[in-house]
């Protein structure tokens, strides 16, 4: 029996392979860079990257480290990223200067992970006893906020102290060598810190007085330009969030091997942070409190600024609407 071929057939079959191949060639990966603290707090996006949740989403994310958020932001507003990872205060302070920054959303919160450290063999046992003595702290971001509220809190001012503006890592070693006697920082590097001296250390802890969170920005310009990019990465985040609390371990082992910490060290802190992705009203109200303090001290002039136009909230709207709660 002759076979009969039949031609629409093997044309349709074609052409879907053709159409196949096409969508396939056609579907683009976007790369972005952002710019991060190697810090603990910055674990959903550590953990975002490592897991693959940003390539799921088409997404080549290059993470440039920094060794604090305010260096990040400076990497956004000059070019160099496009998205950067900061605690509230360094925004403070650019809301005087009315520069073009869109918070997307609040990653972290905590109120234990910036903290108060001081040499108790140089005759610190209690926080008044900081009188008189050389406090190493990063000017410019939430420590030095932490700092001044913390003094205040023991009847302290800077006019009783000697300010050094170091960068976190190089107060790890400051104060080991004895150059300074207190430094006002985060994690890791109080952890460091603690574990080259021991007990010539205390810690001091400010739960009721401040809770600091870490959030993710962009110029405004970029966020209005790749608005279904903003909502892809904070999909990666969300999912990276819901990874943390249900993997604990594993999520520990991405951070830790990310801020080269020890996984020992991580654990015994990880109780400090929480992971979330939402905008509320509590930034709002930190940032025009911090503002006041800004004012009051000399370190900021004019008003208060409107931080309400710092909040783009389209893209987390879209992508998780429950966890928008500020509204203006």
């Amino acid at each position: 029996m002759k076979r009969t071929l039949n031609i629409p057939s093997i044309f349709t079959f074609i052409m879907i392979i053709l159409i196949s191949l096409s969508c396939t060639k056609e579907k683009k990966i976007e790369k972005i860079t952002l710019a991060e603290g190697m810090q603990p707090i910055c674990a959903p996006v550590y953990v975002a990257d490592q897991m693959g949740f940003f390539n799921e989403l088409g997404l080549d994310v290059q993470l440039i480290p920094f060794s604090k958020g305010k260096l990040c932001l400076d990497a956004v507003l000059g070019g160099k990223a496009d998205l950067g990872t900061v605690a509230e205060t360094p925004l403070m302070h650019i809301g005087f200067q009315k520069q073009p920054v869109s918070i997307l959303a609040t990653i972290h919160t905590s109120t234990q992970n910036t903290k108060c450290v001081a040499r108790k063999d140089h005759g610190i046992l209690n926080p008044s006893d900081i009188k008189g003595h050389n406090i190493g702290v990063p000017i410019g971001g939430n420590a030095e906020y932490f700092m001044d509220i913390f003094l205040n809190k023991y009847g302290l001012t800077r006019k009783n102290v000697n300010i050094v503006n170091l960068n976190p890592p190089e107060m790890v070693g400051a104060i080991v060598r004895g150059d300074i006697d207190v430094s006002f920082s985060w994690e890791p590097h109080i952890t460091r810190t603690v574990n080259q001296l021991g007990d010539k250390v205390i810690v001091f802890l400010g739960d009721d007085l401040y809770r600091e969170t870490f959030n993710l920005v962009c110029l405004n310009e970029w966020a209005k330009s790749n608005q279904s990019t903003c909502e892809k990465v904070l999909k990666a985040l969300i999912k990276a969030t819901t990874y943390i609390q249900e993997n604990q371990n594993e999520s520990i082992n991405i951070v830790a091997n990310h801020i080269q910490m020890d996984n020992e060290e991580l654990a015994s802190i990880w109780h400090y942070y929480t992971f979330k992705i939402s905008l509320d009203k509590f930034l709002l109200d930190a940032l025009n409190k911090q503002a006041k303090w800004a004012i009051d001290n000399g370190i900021q002039e004019g008003q208060i600024p409107d931080y309400c136009c710092l909040f783009y909230t389209l893209p987390l709207k879209k992508v998780a609407p429950k966890s928008v709660t500020i509204n203006y």
